[in-house]
């Protein structure tokens, strides 16, 4: 009887030892991503200046995407607090990171691949990125 206690504690230990593994593996994980996204925020603030320099973009245009953002993000804190309280923090930051990232697909793609430069393409892939970055706002207030 005493071996089967036993047992069940090493049993009860390794699960202990895996499930700490895998929360540091998420924390890593969503923390590398965090940085990589904060890192993409604050780039393009530094890089205004030579791309509006060497593509020729007004002030007009980088002020619709900087408004356009700034809204989304504003509404986006709103909703994904909201969704907050509904749904996983877990799945909702990793929607927000998804959602960021293809953003920056897109107007790499829009851009680069196709030579397209619209206001309106770009203000809707920083629209969604500004939703996408809401949620990521809340590992600030959560613990995951």
């Amino acid at each position: 009887m005493e071996s089967m206690r036993q047992e069940d504690l090493y049993i009860a230990l390794d699960k202990s030892i895996r499930v700490k593994k895998y929360k540091r593996i998420v924390f890593t994980t969503t923390a590398l991503l965090y940085a990589t996204l904060h890192a993409t925020r604050t780039s393009w603030a530094y890089s205004k200046p030579s791309i509006s320099e060497s593509m020729e973009f007004s002030d007009y245009y980088f002020g619709t995407l900087d408004s356009s953002f700034l809204t989304s993000y504003a509404i986006g804190l709103y909703i994904s607090g909201w969704l907050g309280d509904r749904m996983g923090l877990k799945y909702l930051i990793t929607m927000g990171l998804v959602a960021a990232s293809l953003s920056y697909s897109a107007i790499c793609v829009i851009e680069g691949m196709f030579g397209l430069r619209s206001v309106v393409l770009d203000s809707a892939a920083f629209i969604i990125d500004g939703l996408g970055q809401s949620t990521v706002k809340l590992l600030s207030y959560f613990q995951i």
